[in-house]
């Protein structure tokens, strides 16, 4: 009798988290992969033009995005930054837009900024936009840098260049009138651009 105690006493805490319940067993939920590059983690990745890469190694997305700009120059990539500091300190003045009265002057000042002086504007157009372009492509917008709402005269302000462009693609500052019934066929046009030399 004292065994038979002894085996149940010893049985009975194993039956107890054996899982003798009523309850059914559980499936855990299959994993579903992210179908998106996109991340809560970081609000960058939320924003568009920004590739993980440029985030997570920046110095190869540089490298890669020069190679890559750099081929379509036809330049050898060891070449790239002589390039790039060749252009630091070109000054180039917008061409005369009688019309909307811009006037002003672009510097090159590093490899990431451009400054931007006298800069004149008298308002015709509504919303005057400032982007970036490429010479060889002026319909097409690389980045929206800067919006005057009102009329300035002589104003002074830097452009820093995304980190997704270089001096290798950029090489105009650009004003656009801002889409909008008055003005929905000049948004596609620059009406004033400033075009830094190759």
């Amino acid at each position: 009798m004292r065994k038979l105690a002894v085996i149940l006493l010893a049985i009975s805490p194993v039956l107890l988290f054996a899982g003798c319940s009523s309850k059914a067993p559980t499936t855990a939920a299959t994993a579903t992969p992210a179908t998106s590059q996109l991340s809560d983690i970081d609000p960058l990745l939320k924003q568009t033009g920004y590739v993980r890469e440029q985030l997570t190694d920046p110095a190869l997305y540089n490298f890669l995005q020069n190679k890559k700009q750099a081929a379509s120059l036809n330049l050898p990539s060891d070449q790239v930054q002589t390039y790039i500091q060749n252009k630091i300190g070109k000054t180039v003045t917008f061409n005369k837009s009688v019309k909307y009265g811009v006037t002003g002057t672009a510097k090159i000042v590093s490899a990431d900024t451009i400054q931007v002086m006298n800069f004149s504007y008298n308002g015709a157009c509504g919303t005057l936009s400032i982007a970036l372009l490429n010479s060889g492509n002026q319909s097409t917008i690389l980045a929206k840098v800067k919006d005057f709402a009102a009329p300035v005269s002589s104003v002074g302000f830097e452009i820093q260049i995304p980190s997704n462009l270089s001096l290798l693609k950029v090489d105009t500052v650009a004003a656009f009138c801002s889409p909008d019934a008055k003005n929905a066929n000049l948004s596609q046009t620059p009406i004033s651009s400033a075009i830094f030399p190759k």
